[in-house]
């Protein structure tokens, strides 16, 4: 983006103003600051639907393998009632994505963003959330963790996160890259 003459920081966060969590001194002392407001939104689903196999992205026989961006969609609608024309821009993390050993596949994750309408969405799964920084001091340490996947537990998504680095990698960048497409962007270097 900075390539392309749109500056460093291209999007702001809805932010608040709360006890610090990006750092381990605000954790320690108290301290305050601006930092990005994460709102818990609860969709009307129970999780045992969320999980179904015909709804698991990455299921090859999946019969409605987009509905959990419907599901997302409705959900955000009802969280945030957006008056007519106003945008809002969302990026979704499902809390209840599972990787289910026995069929050696993630369920309640889809990687899918797109902007259509008032609201612009991103969907993603929390299968990484385990390899990602809880603040600045972990950011090197997560990213040089080379602690192997053991998928009795966790997931190697697309056999690509065989390790705890890559696990964040790939779970922070595709999740990203799907934010990428609520703002428009397409997939091509120069974003047009």
């Amino acid at each position: 983006m900075h390539r392309n003459k749109f500056g460093r920081r291209t999007f702001r966060f809805e932010e608040d103003w709360v006890t610090g969590t990006s750092n381990y001194r605000d954790r320690e002392n108290g301290g305050m600051r601006s930092e990005a407001k994460i709102h818990v939104v609860r969709c009307a689903k129970t999780v045992a639907e969320l999980r179904d196999m015909d709804l698991a992205q990455q299921n090859p026989v999946a019969k409605r393998k987009n509905e959990l961006f419907d599901i997302a969609m409705q959900a955000v609608q009802d969280y945030f009632r957006p008056l007519p024309g106003q945008k809002h821009y969302v990026s979704c993390l499902y809390l209840d994505a599972h990787w289910d050993t026995g069929a050696n596949m993630i369920t309640g994750h889809a990687a899918l963003g797109g902007a259509g309408g008032d609201i612009k969405l991103a969907i993603f799964g929390s299968q990484a959330l385990q390899s990602y920084p809880s603040s600045l001091e972990e950011v090197v340490p997560a990213f040089s963790d080379c602690t192997p996947t053991d998928t009795k537990y966790v997931a190697n998504d697309c056999n690509e996160s065989g390790s705890s680095w890559e696990a964040a990698n790939i779970g922070i960048g595709a999740h990203m890259h799907e934010t990428g497409h609520l703002f428009g962007c397409p997939h091509q270097e120069n974003g047009t």
